[in-house]
């Protein structure tokens, strides 16, 4: 605005104390003065034009920017927080079959993910998921976290605690695998409280274990 209003008093100064001959002896005055207010008007529209785009842009690029763990300045909770239990929850101080409710959980929305697309008829995509949550499956897939993967002592305690946790029956038709479905949900559960960065590297350790055996 400094600039036009520079060109402005040049003006008013050349119209009243130049005559006209004297005026038009410098067209350049004219043009540059011209061309400055023409582009200062266009810039002027481009910005008012780009205005809502480039508040929308900003607020889109904080949010991406922004960690997905922390809550939103509007005061709502991250998408983490929503599919985590509480920050005061004691994973040490919770029951083993409360851990393998949540471990059961995360590890049938892990195998669902990965087989709900391409799309597929449902009854096959249950067939495809039961077949692999199943505890037969499950009992396998631990007795692979024992002999392959590297658990920390409290990682082997809260796994047995899932074992002990159930007790045997007569009435179900495989109570060992059953018992070993337990602990291998209660591991997962308590990775997924305690330390999930722990619980993304067994997931991803179980993900080629599991494609390997479908």
């Amino acid at each position: 605005m400094g600039r036009q209003l520079i060109w402005e008093v040049i003006l008013v100064f050349l119209a009243l104390d130049l005559s006209i001959s004297r005026v038009a002896s410098f067209p350049s005055i004219h043009c540059v003065y011209y061309k400055h207010v023409r582009s200062h008007k266009a810039q002027l529209r481009t910005k008012s034009a780009w205005a809502p785009y480039s508040k929308s842009m900003h607020q889109t690029s904080g949010k991406n920017s922004a960690d997905s763990s922390e809550t939103s300045p509007n005061g709502s909770k991250s998408l983490a927080e929503l599919l985590t239990p509480s920050k005061d929850a004691q994973p040490s101080q919770m029951s083993g079959t409360e851990l393998a409710y949540i471990g059961d959980a995360v590890f049938e929305l892990f195998i669902r993910s990965r087989h709900v697309w391409p799309s597929q008829r449902t009854s096959d995509l249950q067939d495809t998921v039961v077949s692999t949550v199943r505890a037969e499956h499950q009992s396998h897939l631990l007795q692979q976290i024992k002999e392959e993967f590297p658990l920390s002592e409290a990682e082997t305690r809260v796994m047995m605690r899932g074992r002990n946790a159930v007790t045997r029956s007569k009435n179900r038709r495989n109570p060992a695998a059953y018992q070993d479905s337990t602990a291998f949900e209660c591991l997962i559960g308590y990775m997924y409280i305690a330390e999930p960065p722990r619980c993304q590297e067994l997931l991803n350790w179980l993900e080629d274990r599991v494609d390997n055996q479908q």
